[in-house]
């Protein structure tokens, strides 16, 4: 058995025991990064956030912190931000309306200038649960899904405006998922760069920026997962379909 230091996310939508037999849905697994999620990560989020975004953590957030199916979208939002190399993150701002004339309409999710540079960086991130079906025996990548409603931003005017989608995912960032990447920038030319993460997985595979013609740059924008991140630890469990298994589920 692996130790896994977790904390449970009650009211999640994750739930193994909603699954039926051979059921991949995310919402029908439960584990690591789905009901639950690895104390490690968010103790550093959150000891991050505190030195950091002050004027934002925990108080401006809680509402999304306390909401067990918004809990896990939130922290890996603020995970994305500190990973931004040189921001001014006092700066920084949270659920940025895309419109500042229409304030109920589309939003993306930060806002943060980079010093000495008269840089704007704005980010738009997203969790992709249902990634995770490539980790278990599902391996046709749904790439449409994986970058979904991430162009919510204004247009990109660079070098002093830079608009960059930031994806975790739960398998591996394989070549296909590379070339998806860019691919699908090629048909959304506000979002200068698609940043990937999956954690856990080997290096050359965990992290990966890519971005339009001539805005490689972006990537030295990013610092790359440190260690912790590296020995990130998620166990999940899935339902199963074996023949004459009269069990509604297995673990795995």
């Amino acid at each position: 058995m692996l130790p896994y230091a977790s904390y449970q996310l009650i009211g999640s939508q994750c739930d193994i025991n909603k699954a039926v037999r051979g059921d991949r849905r995310h919402t029908s697994m439960s584990g690591g990064g789905l009901d639950r999620e690895c104390i490690l990560y968010f103790s550093k989020v959150s000891e991050w956030a505190h030195a950091n975004i002050p004027h934002l953590w925990p108080h401006r957030l809680a509402n999304d912190l306390r909401d067990p199916n918004s809990h896990l979208d939130t922290v890996c939002e603020v995970w994305w931000l500190s990973r931004v190399i040189g921001a001014d993150f006092q700066s920084a701002e949270h659920a940025v309306p895309v419109d500042p004339i229409n304030l109920k309409g589309k939003n993306f999710d930060w806002r943060v200038q980079l010093r000495s540079m008269g840089v704007t960086l704005n980010l738009e991130v997203k969790r992709r649960p249902g990634d995770i079906g490539r980790s278990v025996d599902v391996p046709k990548l749904k790439w449409k899904s994986i970058f979904n409603d991430l162009d919510k931003f204004p247009d990109s005017e660079p070098p002093n405006r830079l608009n960059v989608g930031c994806v975790r995912l739960f398998a591996p960032i394989s070549r296909d998922v590379r070339l998806a990447a860019a691919e699908w920038l090629k048909t959304s030319p506000r979002v200068s760069a698609v940043a990937l993460h999956a954690p856990g997985i080997k290096d050359h595979e965990s992290f990966a920026v890519i971005a339009q013609p001539g805005l490689g740059y972006i990537e030295h924008l990013f610092s790359r997962p440190d260690h912790e991140d590296g020995t990130y630890i998620a166990p999940f469990w899935f339902a199963r379909d074996i023949p004459g298994l009269d069990l509604p589920s297995a673990r795995a």
